[in-house]
């Protein structure tokens, strides 16, 4: 069970999504190899309770790649998983993301 904290600062010139609680958890997303050198994949995240809009999505990836985030809902979104470089291919397997909101 999480432990609950009553103070949050925010600068000025930052908003919150919930006043009252910051949220942070990690979930982990499997994703498949590339097609061939250079293609992307996409990964579905989800998890079951809903957070806020918007939140922040850090994923840890394991694989010399880049990524962006597509098709964001309060219970998951689309991860498009780019090789660092062309001549590469994805191996495919698992990716960390931590969740704060």
């Amino acid at each position: 069970m999480g432990i609950p904290y009553h103070t949050t600062y925010s600068p000025d010139g930052a908003g919150l999504n919930l006043f009252d609680r910051v949220n942070l958890g990690t979930v982990t997303a499997v994703y498949g190899p590339g097609a061939s050198a250079g293609a992307t994949v996409t990964a579905a995240v989800t998890w079951s309770e809903p957070l806020a809009l918007p939140y922040c999505a850090i994923p840890s990836l394991i694989e010399p790649s880049s990524y962006f985030i597509t098709s964001r809902t309060t219970v998951g979104f689309s991860m498009v998983i780019t090789p660092a470089l062309a001549a590469a291919t994805l191996a495919g397997g698992s990716v960390e993301i931590l969740l704060i909101s």
